[in-house]
C-alpha cells in the first residue's frame, strides 16, 4: 500500500459506499482477488450506468482520473463521462456533460488508463465508470481521481484506510477479550471446587431467595415433607370454601369481565355463530353491515365470477374473458360507455414475438388538441415517433370526413425549412430514437421508414433541413446533405437556434 497520493474517490478497494456494492458484485467479475465492475444490459440491450460516485471539487483546477481495465470481449470501449449535476449530485434538466465522448478509449487488453482534466468553473460533478456499448463491455476497477496532472499508483481514500485501521484494532480488542475469558474458565475450574464455599461465605440477600425460587427448587424441596404438605392444604382449604360466596359477589359484577380477561379464540367464535337467532341478530345491526362494507377488498381475491354494475348497463365476466357494456342510449360522438385516459401517453395494443399493433394517444404538435396514432412496430414500441410501421394518426379538431379525405389525398411530402450549409439550430437528443434514411427521388416519393441505426439519449445533433411526410410527421437532417440521417422533430430537446 502507498501512501502519498489522495484518491478523491471512496470505496474504491472493493467498491464500497458510496458505490452500490451489491450491484456490482451481481454483475461484476473477481479477476485475481480483486471486484472489477461491468454495467449490466436492460431488456432492450442498452446498459445502465450505475457504477458512478459524486464528487465536490475545487474550480479552474487540474485533476488526473484513472483506473485499471480490461475488455470482455476481443475489443472493449471503456468510457468515463463526467457530468454537471447540482451540489446534492442530481442531474440538471436538461443533463450536462463537462467531458462525455472524450473519454472513451478502446483497449485490447488489460492496462491501466488516465483521464486529464480541468474543472473549469464547476464544482459539483458525477464521474461515470461504464462501456460505449454492449458488444464493446469492459471490467474496471480500482478507480482514483487525484489533483494534478501525473497519475500514482492507486491507493485507498483516507477514510477507507481509516477504516481498515479501526477494523484491525477491533480484532486485536476481540482475542485480547478471548484470552482473559479462558483465563477466567481456568481459575473458576481450580478454585471454586465441590463444598469449597460454606455457610459462612454465602452472603444471604433477596437475590439468593429469588434465585432459589427459580423452577421452584426450594418449594418442590419443602412441599416434599409430608406434614408439612398436609397441614399447608388444610389451611388453604378452609380459607377458600369460607371466602367463595364472598368472593363471587365482589369480583363478578356488572360489567367487571373486560375484553383484555376474555381468551378469543375459535372456540369462542363458534360459540357464538353456532345458534342462528345470535347469528340473525348480528347481522340485523345496521352499524356492523356498514362496517363490513366499509373494508377494503383486495383484488387478488377476485378469481371468478361476474361483476357488474349497479345500472346492469356494465358486466365484466371474468370467467368468459368478456366485457361488455349494455347501455344503447343516444348520446354525443364520444359515446356513453366509454374507457376513459385522462391523459395521453396512454395506448391499447397487442405483443406478439417481439412485435406489437397499436392504438396510441398522444397530443398534436403545438396544440391542446388530443390526436391518436393507428399502426404497428417491431420493437413493442406504441409510440408513432418510433413505430416501423404507423399507419396514420390524426388531431381531434378535424371531422370525420376531413379526416377520410386527408387519408385518401395524403401523397408526397413538403418542405418545412430547405436544406442550408449552416444548420438552422442545435439540439439533444430526449431518449434512445430512431435514425432514419430519406428513401426516394422528390417530394412526392419520399418515405422515411428505413432505420439506419439508434441513437443514444443525450446524444448532440444539428439540423440542417426539415421536411413534413404526408401524415404530419416532421423529420429533420442530421449534419450533412451527404448522410442522409433523420430524426423525428418531437424527440429533440431544441438547445440552441442559429437562424
Amino acid at each position: 500500500m502507498k501512501i502519498g497520493a489522495v484518491n478523491l474517490l471512496k470505496g474504491t478497494s472493493n467498491y464500497t459506499t458510496p458505490f452500490n456494492h451489491n450491484k456490482i458484485v451481481e454483475f461484476g467479475k473477481v479477476i485475481n482477488d480483486q471486484l472489477y465492475a461491468l454495467e449490466h444490459e436492460d431488456s432492450k440491450g442498452y446498459f445502465f450506468w450505475e457504477t458512478n460516485q459524486f464528487v465536490k471539487l475545487e474550480p479552474n483546477t487540474d485533476y488526473v482520473l484513472s483506473y485499471d481495465v480490461i475488455p470482455k470481449f476481443k475489443v472493449g470501449g471503456a468510457y468515463t463521462p463526467i457530468e454537471i449535476v447540482n451540489e446534492n449530485g442530481y442531474s440538471l434538466k436538461p443533463r450536462q456533460f463537462l467531458f462525455k465522448n472524450e473519454t472513451i478509449k478502446e483497449v485490447r487488453d488489460k492496462q491501466r488508463l488516465t483521464f486529464k482534466f480541468n474543472t473549469g468553473n464547476q464544482t459539483n460533478l458525477r464521474i461515470y465508470f461504464t462501456s460505449t456499448w454492449p458488444n464493446k463491455l469492459v471490467y474496471i476497477a480500482k478507480p482514483q481521481l487525484e489533483k494534478g496532472t501525473v497519475a500514482s499508483d492507486w491507493s485507498p481514500n483516507v477514510d477507507d484506510l481509516e477504516k481498515q485501521i479501526n477494523i484491525v484494532a477491533d480484532s486485536i480488542s476481540s482475542k485480547a477479550i478471548e484470552a482473559v475469558r479462558g483465563d477466567i474458565n481456568y481459575l473458576r475450574s481450580n478454585i471454586l471446587t465441590a463444598d469449597s464455599v460454606n455457610a459462612n461465605m454465602v452472603n444471604v440477600d433477596r437475590a439468593l431467595i429469588d434465585k432459589l425460587m427459580t423452577n421452584n427448587l426450594l418449594v418442590n424441596n419443602l412441599t416434599s415433607n409430608y406434614t408439612l404438605t398436609e397441614k399447608m392444604k388444610s389451611k388453604a382449604l378452609e380459607s377458600v370454601y369460607g371466602n367463595i360466596s364472598n368472593l363471587r359477589t365482589r369480583l363478578i359484577t356488572a360489567n367487571s369481565i373486560t375484553s383484555n380477561a376474555i381468551n378469543v379464540d375459535y372456540g369462542l367464535v363458534n360459540k357464538l355463530i353456532s345458534n342462528e337467532s345470535f347469528v340473525n341478530t348480528l347481522t340485523a345491526k345496521s352499524a356492523f353491515i356498514n362496517a363490513i362494507k366499509a373494508i377494503d377488498i383486495d383484488a387478488s381475491r377476485i378469481t371468478s365470477g361476474v361483476l357488474r354494475s349497479t345500472s346492469g348497463s356494465m358486466r365484466w365476466n371474468l370467467n368468459a374473458n368478456s366485457l361488455d357494456y349494455f347501455d344503447g342510449a343516444e348520446t354525443n360522438y364520444y359515446g356513453h360507455s366509454r374507457i376513459i385516459f385522462h391523459t395521453t401517453n396512454n395506448s391499447i395494443y397487442q405483443s406478439n414475438n417481439g412485435t406489437c399493433a397499436f392504438l396510441t394517444f398522444s397530443r398534436t404538435a403545438g396544440t391542446q388538441y388530443p390526436a391518436i396514432a393507428v399502426g404497428t412496430s417491431g420493437n413493442l414500441d406504441d409510440d408513432y415517433n418510433t413505430g416501423r410501421r404507423c399507419w396514420y394518426r390524426y388531431r381531434c379538431e378535424s371531422t370525420w370526413r376531413e379526416w377520410w379525405n386527408h387519408w385518401e389525398k395524403s401523397v408526397g411530402c413538403t418542405s418545412v425549412s430547405v436544406w442550408s450549409e449552416k444548420p438552422y439550430y442545435r439540439g439533444t437528443i430526449k431518449y434512445y430514437a430512431s435514425l432514419r434514411e430519406c428513401a426516394g427521388n422528390n417530394f412526392e416519393n419520399y418515405s422515411f421508414a428505413k432505420e439506419k441505426e439508434v441513437l443514444e439519449a443525450n446524444t448532440i445533433v444539428y439540423i440542417f433541413e426539415e421536411n413534413q411526410d404526408p401524415q404530419g410527421n416532421i423529420w429533420c437532417r442530421t449534419y450533412s446533405p451527404s448522410n442522409n440521417g433523420w430524426v423525428h422533430k418531437h424527440i429533440i430537446e431544441v438547445e440552441k437556434e442559429y437562424k
